[in-house]
C-alpha cells in the first residue's frame, strides 16, 4: 500500500497537482492537518480515501483532532501534534501512539520533516508543502509503503527534486 502523507499545506494549493502526478499510485491520502481551504481540492485531485486531521489553524473545520486507523495491518495515529506539544519534544506523542498501542504516528506542526523510530513505532511528520523551516527550506511531503508483517517504509520527498537530504 502507498501512502501520500502531507501537512501544513495553509491553503497553498498550487503545489498539489505537481506532489500527486509525482507521487504515481496512491492507494490513500493522509493530511497531517493545518489544511484550511486545500480539504476540499486534495480530496477533488485524488481517487483514493483521503484522512485528514484539523491543526491549530483550522478554526472552522469539522475534521477530527486525530484519527486511529488501520492501513495494510500497521495501526497508524494522526494528529498534528500541536496538542501533544511537538516543538517541544517527541515525547508525549510517543506516548499517545502507545496509548492507542499505533506503530506509526503521522504528525505535522512543526514544519520540518522527519521520520525517527522509537520503542518499535515509526513517528514521521513530511514536513510542509507552504511554508518550510528545516534548513535549506525546501517543501516536502512523504510517502509511506506499507505491507503486512512488514516495517513500514518512508520517503521525504521534495517536489521537482525527489527524496529529501537533510541539509
Amino acid at each position: 500500500m502507498r501512502v501520500l502523507v502531507m501537512s501544513d499545506t495553509h491553503g497553498r494549493c498550487d503545489i498539489l497537482d505537481q506532489v500527486f502526478r509525482e507521487a504515481g499510485e496512491i492507494d490513500c491520502v493522509i493530511h497531517c492537518g493545518d489544511i484550511s481551504e486545500d480539504a476540499r481540492e486534495i480530496r477533488r485531485r485524488v481517487n483514493c480515501p483521503v484522512l485528514m486531521v484539523s491543526g491549530n489553524n483550522d478554526f472552522f473545520t469539522d475534521l477530527p483532532k486525530e484519527i486511529v486507523t488501520t492501513l495494510a495491518g500497521n495501526k497508524v495515529l494522526v494528529c498534528h501534534g500541536h496538542r501533544q506539544r511537538v516543538s517541544f519534544g517527541l515525547e508525549s506523542l510517543y506516548f499517545r501512539g502507545m496509548e492507542e498501542q499505533a506503530n506509526i504516528v503521522l504528525f505535522g506542526h512543526t514544519h520540518q520533516p522527519m521520520c525517527a523510530w522509537q520503542g518499535g513505532m515509526m513517528i514521521a511528520n513530511p514536513g510542509s508543502l507552504s511554508l518550510p523551516r528545516q534548513a535549506g527550506w525546501q517543501k516536502t511531503y512523504m510517502i509511506l509503503t506499507l505491507q503486512e508483517d512488514r516495517l513500514p517504509i518512508a520517503e521525504i520527498r521534495v517536489p521537482n527534486v525527489g527524496i529529501w537530504t537533510p541539509k
